[in-house]
């Protein structure tokens, strides 16, 4: 009966994470840790609704915990539950206020200025797409790739390795403001929740213009087919 329930249930733990893995467009890693959280909190108390069951499993778990023969097995689960040396946040949150032109403004203010030519004036959009590409390949493809998929010709060097725009997990999941702060800042000037923090991401505020900058991700999206998150 033991065997059989914690085999159910380990199956169906699972299941559910095949299932979210599946889901187009991919779900944020921080989702998923929510939803398994959430299955796994379910499972466990299906797992104590029974006395029997309870018991069983506590039986079990004395036995696996005392046993010799077990040793290996202990030492081998405690390496692989343990968490990393260092933990730190890669897509942390942004400040209330971020630097744009000069002036402190307000994030959930902070708007791409040429988005709206996009369905107003398609060709003087276009322009500031092919203008954002050639600031790409001046400054960035190295790092992150002609195919912006970060696996430029330094990319090894890094680590972690650059940001791969392409597909739909990296900034198909932001806002635009989001992606101009990360370029704008660069890795220096992350919040120290996200240290320690290894990345040659340089703050590029010193070296492109406010313009550049939108212009770019203006390009990141159009080359790699996908669009900003619009969450306000």
């Amino acid at each position: 009966m033991l065997r059989s329930s914690l085999l159910r249930a380990f199956l169906a733990w699972l299941l559910f994470f095949a299932c979210l893995r599946l889901v187009q467009p991919p779900i944020p890693e921080s989702g998923i840790v929510l939803y398994m959280s959430i299955a796994s909190l379910a499972i466990l108390v299906y797992l104590a609704s029974d006395d029997e069951r309870v018991r069983s499993i506590a039986s079990a778990g004395i036995r696996f915990a005392r046993a010799k023969e077990c040793a290996g097995i202990r030492v081998a689960l405690f390496l692989v539950l343990s968490p990393p040396y260092e933990s730190r946040q890669i897509h942390v949150s942004p400040p209330a206020n971020i630097l744009v032109g000069g002036k402190l403004v307000k994030y959930e203010e902070v708007v791409n200025p040429y988005r709206r030519l996009e369905n107003e004036k398609p060709l003087l959009f276009q322009d500031h797409v092919e203008r954002g590409k050639a600031v790409y390949f001046l400054h960035c493809f190295m790092c992150h790739g002609a195919k912006l998929d970060g696996r430029g010709m330094f990319s090894e060097a890094f680590h972690p390795p650059p940001l791969a725009f392409s597909g739909q997990d990296t900034i198909a999941q932001m806002e635009e403001a989001y992606v101009f702060w990360r370029i704008q800042t660069g890795g220096a000037g992350l919040p120290p929740v996200a240290t320690p923090w290894h990345s040659a991401m340089p703050a590029w505020e010193h070296e492109l213009t406010e313009k550049e900058i939108w212009q770019v991700i203006l390009y990141l999206y159009r080359a790699t087919g996908n669009r900003p998150q619009v969450v306000r």
